[in-house]
């Protein structure tokens, strides 16, 4: 089971179901931010819009797509 933590002072944890896994890869590339980076996965499967960093233009096209249940 994942877990993430919300708010900035408050840390709260919650199980995230594992429909959510995608959710739970997404942030922690997001977090990396360089897919050249050493941490992040191979081929910096987050990067959807290939520019070579997982930042908030990845974010944009990410979440309608999570929205939908649909791969980008």
């Amino acid at each position: 089971m994942f877990f993430i933590a919300f708010g900035a002072t408050n840390l709260t944890f919650r199980p995230v179901p594992r429909g959510d896994a995608d959710f739970v890869i997404f942030v922690a590339a997001y977090n990396i931010l360089d897919c050249s980076g050493p941490s992040m996965p191979p081929g910096c499967p987050a990067d959807l819009n290939g520019d070579g960093v997982v930042d908030d233009g990845d974010f944009i096209v990410f979440v309608p797509a999570y929205n939908e249940l649909v791969c980008p």
